[in-house]
């Protein structure tokens, strides 16, 4: 059966709503508790600082491409720009305060773990909820043609993986937060301000070049795409760009020597 467009557009959108409405449990393990609405990066110190006159900032939404939908710049409110459910409000406090304060040192190994580690909780979650959604459009049946279906399929495939790896890279910084082990480096560059905020990590090889064998001996898990960390926003007249990689990747050392060794203008060009 073939249904109408305007009905297929309404079971998806009412898919993603129940999916965002859906409550998470706190990302620490054996925590109980329901997530809290959280900002990837401080709100009331960096978000509001840049946000208009009705606390809203335009936001370029990549998931809408998941999605299938149109790409393109929309404004969005304070409360719901970079936010995600990840922690209960005691852990989202106790881990995160020392990045929530005046006079953060973002040349801190520890501010750099926590500004980074929070950004994957936040991919983590999202890949989760495509996941729940591409499954939600598949059990409704509703799609007319067995390659949206084919499609929808190896998207699950594709953000399953992505959560592996961030699982992973997750449990490495972890314990990078807990005792430096060198397993991870990290390198902050000042720049002038620029009012964009953004908190992710990219793959520097492409997922064509993934080679699923074991990554090391006390893990039992499939090798993880070679990415780096990326935070970057403004702070009291300057802007800032952290980035980090797990050192098992040491040819990316090349890469950040080669960004150091930029001005700020070619760093902005990058």
């Amino acid at each position: 059966m073939i249904f109408p467009y305007e009905y297929i557009t309404t079971i998806k959108a009412n898919a993603l709503m129940k999916i965002r409405n859906k409550k998470r449990k706190c990302f620490v393990s054996g925590c109980k508790m329901n997530a809290i609405q959280s900002h990837v990066i401080w709100k009331n110190g960096i978000l509001s600082k840049i946000a208009d006159r009705s606390n809203h900032l335009i936001e370029l939404n990549v998931q809408k491409i998941f999605r299938g939908e149109k790409l393109e710049f929309t404004s969005t409110g304070i409360n719901s720009i970079l936010a995600f459910k990840g922690f209960c409000n005691q852990h989202d406090h106790d881990i995160f305060k020392p990045i929530e304060r005046s006079n953060i040192d973002f040349f801190n190994i520890k501010n750099q773990i926590l500004i980074s580690v929070r950004g994957l909780f936040f991919e983590l979650r999202k890949k989760e909820m495509n996941i729940e959604w591409f499954e939600e459009i598949i059990k409704e049946e509703i799609m007319p043609h067995e390659e949206q279906v084919n499609f929808m399929k190896s998207q699950i495939y594709f953000q399953q993986l992505g959560m592996d790896d961030i699982s992973f890279f997750i449990n490495q910084i972890n314990r990078e937060l807990d005792m430096a082990t060198g397993k991870y480096y990290f390198k902050t560059f000042q720049l002038p301000i620029v009012p964009i905020v953004s908190s992710s990590m990219f793959a520097v090889d492409g997922i064509e070049s993934i080679n699923r064998t074991l990554f090391s001996e006390d893990f039992s898990h499939s090798e993880p795409l070679n990415s780096f960390l990326f935070s970057f926003f403004p702070y009291e007249g300057k802007s800032y760009l952290i980035l980090g990689f797990h050192t098992n990747y040491l040819q990316n050392m090349e890469i950040m020597n080669k960004l150091s060794s930029y001005n700020e203008s070619q760093l902005f060009q990058v």
